[in-house]
Formats: C-alpha cells, structure tokens, sequence
C-alpha cells in the first residue's frame, strides 16, 4: 500500500530516498532542522525513516516527527528544495 507523510530531519535524504524509489523533497529550515515530505511504498519508507534517524555520520539527529499526510499525484522525483 503506497504512503504519504511528511518528516522533520539534505543530500544525504535525497541520495536515500533515490535508492528505494521515494519521491518528495526535503529542505534544510531556518531553525536549523530538515523538513520534508517522502512518498512511496511502505517498505522502502520505513527504510528512509530509518536512514533519517540515524542520519549521516557526521549529523547528530535528537528526534523525528513524523505525520501521514494525502499521497501527491504525478510526483516522479525526490528533490532538495533550497
């Protein structure tokens, strides 16, 4: 079952998200956080949701909220948004 939600967490997403098919976009926010939405198939987004917990080596993560929001249709890509 395909879903949509939106996270609050760069290159590192976009780079995931394009492996396991996500579409959606992400943006770095003024206070300092990474906001964003991803869309896909279950699976590959636990997948991500996991990655963005983690995030990259070099990134301290104290938490992700996320929602289940409307799937977006004729969305065919992941995209850092500046």
């Amino acid at each position: 079952m395909a879903k949509r939600l939106t996270y609050i967490i760069s290159d590192f997403t976009q780079k995931r998200a394009n492996s396991y098919g996500i579409t959606g976009w992400c943006r770095n926010t003024a206070q300092g956080s990474v906001q964003g939405e991803a869309q896909g198939e279950e699976e590959p987004l636990g997948k991500l949701m996991k990655d963005i917990s983690s995030g990259p080596s070099h990134a301290r993560v104290d938490g992700v909220d996320k929602t289940d929001i409307e799937l977006k249709e004729g969305e065919t890509k992941f995209q850092v948004v500046r």
